[in-house]
């Protein structure tokens, strides 16, 4: 306080009472119905779910901003991805913020998000949502990556550090070295089409073998398609 921070307080317990805290919170949380938005790489699905809130404060949890990842081998590039620990208090936070009465949105994840994983309650509300399709042509798409992947100067580098692995598993004696050279050499929209077409694409295909989706929304326009998938939960929800 001496410092001029006014709100400074003791915590008893101490930090262990405050992350039991935390957890107990995830634990109890009751999921409620809830909508997925899904879709290819580069769609733009973190960009209709930050739309969407713009247009319905309360109604969005998003997961890769929590995390500090984009949930990928390249989630990481451009970010600085968040441990375990502060993930489950940033979610905490968005958790108890939310609208209580309102429809529940996430975007599609895996059950973990760069290295931090998914509390089983919250977990189980994304698993049995309603899947909402986006959609978007490559040309977009790759406009979509290049601003995630090279949005700072200082995205570059990381961008190039990390695509090793990538060649790494697509076939080192094809792809060794190839990767790498598109992005040294300004290459930058061919790089992002070829990761689609050979990686992202087939990857999330099999991931998302036999989902059913309630409906397919054009995701070229962020705020359009915010617009549409607002319209559309309000009337699923009105029905239920």
């Amino acid at each position: 306080r001496a410092l001029g921070l006014e709100r400074a307080v003791g915590l008893t317990g101490g930090y262990k009472a405050y992350r039991a805290f935390v957890r107990g919170e995830l634990a109890a949380w009751t999921p409620r119905p809830a909508f997925v938005l899904r879709g290819l790489t580069g769609v733009g699905k973190t960009l209709v779910l930050r739309a969407l809130e713009r247009r319905r404060p309360g109604w969005t949890v998003d997961l890769e901003g929590l995390a500090g990842h984009r949930s990928s081998i390249l989630g990481m590039v451009g970010l600085e991805p968040r441990s375990q620990r502060a993930f489950e208090s940033h979610l905490a936070a968005r958790l108890r913020a939310l609208d209580a009465e309102a429809p529940l949105v996430f975007e599609g994840e895996s059950r973990k998000v760069g290295d931090a994983i998914i509390p089983e309650r919250v977990w189980a509300a994304l698993d049995a949502a309603e899947n909402v399709l986006l959609t978007a042509d490559t040309e977009r798409r790759v406009e979509v990556l290049l601003a995630d992947y090279l949005e700072h100067p200082a995205s570059r580098e990381g961008l190039r550090a990390q695509l090793p692995f990538v060649e790494q598993r697509l076939g080192s004696t094809r792809f060794g070295g190839r990767l790498v050279e598109l992005l040294d050499t300004g290459r930058e929209r061919e790089l992002v089409a070829l990761l689609l077409e050979r990686y992202y694409d087939p990857l999330y295909r099999h991931s998302e073998k036999g989902r059913a989706y309630a409906c397919t929304i054009d995701a070229a326009d962020p705020e359009r398609a915010a617009d549409e998938i607002a319209a559309y939960v309000e009337s699923r929800a009105a029905a239920r």
